[in-house]
């Protein structure tokens, strides 16, 4: 497998992999946001319920007109919200019916109510108290219905708050595995990644080393069918033709020539002696071009520069080197390669040169970029929704103070007229007794003035 398709296999996976943790994440807050809704309406439910009972036992002790309006149009939205598909809770339906009924016959009872208070003050004296103690009986069972609706209506909540703790339990085990699965197969495929590519070349470079130390027998054995694989390949092919024939310095070029990846090698000076067609494919350059020349001038900066400088001492530990850097085309356009580096020896152990071979990674690269594109872009979505939510939950608190501030100005001008009828029901009743008192002494002087007209 080629390092482009193993590179495109691991990005799959992990795109893959991500995409199903936010899946599992998004689905699971979507769900908690969804009980929390529930949660939020079995409190408004409890609430108007109990507003209802409140108003309910102000009519019942003062009669009031004011108190009877605000009863029907309390009861009247109460019913409406009861009666909204959003306050549908699924396994709580029959709890739910159970307070719409009641209520249905809350209503039924409160309009009965009504009558037998019209009644008595319509009816006779004799039959106040049948119909006083009717009345309480109605009052006793708006209030036992009230409070049925209020214990129907926790009970809905208690069920939803433990659907809700639920939820976040089997959230947090879901969210855990998941962010479990995403560090494992992340680590798997660096694992896989590492194994595929950091050995094969600690393997080849060791064949290196051996074969040039003069044992032609020995093979690096690399089974895998990608760049290094096939270097590996022409590698064992190279000494195998090496050890079954003399074959002379032209005959070796033409091999190292004719291989897949980047090749250049220097002498001990550093220049460069030798170069495969493809370093000359990729780069644009005619060998004549390139020999003679130093590496430096061919890269971008001084890793390689630093590298070579080191040569003998490294010679000494028989140590390599892998370099990422950028080449510099003919055209002066610069290509992203992975560097892989070596010193030689000749017979005696002695420093020969140094050896590359360099990868084009341009497409890997691209991947990466668009990898680092599409994070950023993530991001910027987050922070946008993150950015609408915060500007949504701020205009709500405006509205709900706004609407706060509203219904207290409401009750405080309801207040106001309901002082002001009272005085103007006050002084009508003074003026009233005042025109009665009048008319009573207009009365007493007509009637003095007739007794004396018919005395004379």
């Amino acid at each position: 497998m080629r390092l482009k398709t193993r590179l495109q296999i691991s990005v799959s996976i992990t795109t893959l992999v991500v995409v199903l943790v936010s899946s599992v994440i998004f689905f699971s807050i979507h769900r908690k946001n969804e009980e929390s809704r529930k949660n939020r309406e079995i409190s408004r439910l409890i609430k108007e319920i109990a507003e209802l009972k409140f108003i309910t036992q102000e009519y019942m002790l003062h009669h009031e007109e004011r108190a009877l309006t605000q009863w029907k149009a309390k009861h009247k939205s109460f019913t409406k919200f009861l009666n909204r598909k959003t306050l549908d809770i699924p396994d709580s339906n029959l709890i739910l019916e159970r307070i719409r009924h009641n209520n249905k016959v809350f209503n039924e009872i409160f309009q009965a109510f009504i009558s037998d208070y019209e009644k008595n003050r319509i009816f006779p004296v004799e039959r106040n108290s049948v119909i006083q103690r009717l009345e309480n009986r109605r009052g006793n069972q708006l209030l036992l219905k009230a409070q049925i609706m209020v214990s129907d209506a926790y009970l809905l909540h208690a069920i939803v708050d433990s659907k809700l703790e639920q939820l976040e339990q089997r959230d947090g085990i879901l969210i855990g595995g998941a962010l479990f699965g995403l560090l494992f197969f992340s680590t798997s495929i660096s694992v896989w990644i590492f194994r595929s590519i950091a050995i094969p070349v600690a393997k080849l470079e060791k064949g290196a080393r051996i074969v040039s130390s003069g044992n032609l027998e020995y093979k690096t054995s690399i089974e895998q069918d990608d760049e290094i694989g096939h270097l590996s390949q022409a590698f064992d092919k190279m000494t195998e033709s090496l050890s079954s024939t003399l074959i002379s310095k032209d005959y070796v070029e033409n091999i190292l020539k004719s291989m897949y990846e980047m090749l250049i090698v220097l002498d001990t000076d550093s220049y460069i002696k030798l170069v495969n067609s493809e370093t000359l494919n990729l780069l644009g350059y005619k060998e004549s071009q390139l020999y003679g020349k130093e590496i430096s001038e061919i890269t971008d900066d001084d890793k390689i520069l630093r590298y070579t400088t080191e040569a003998v001492s490294l010679s000494k530990k028989n140590d390599t080197i892998e370099i990422e850097t950028t080449c510099i085309k003919n055209n002066n356009e610069l290509i992203p390669v992975h560097f892989f580096g070596s010193v030689m020896h000749n017979k005696k152990g002695e420093f020969d040169g140094i050896i590359f071979v360099a990868l084009d990674i341009t497409k890997r690269k691209q991947v990466e970029a668009e990898l680092i594109s599409h994070k950023e872009s993530l991001e910027l979505i987050v922070e946008t929704r993150t950015e609408e939510v915060n500007e949504k939950n701020i205009k709500l608190k405006n509205e709900i103070a706004e609407r706060n501030r509203f219904e207290a100005e409401l009750q405080k001008s309801l207040t106001e007229k309901e002082i002001l009828l009272r005085e103007i029901h006050h002084r009508v009743k003074n003026n009233l007794t005042s025109i009665i008192s009048l008319i009573g002494l207009q009365m007493n002087d007509i009637n003095n003035f007739t007794h004396r007209t018919s005395d004379e």
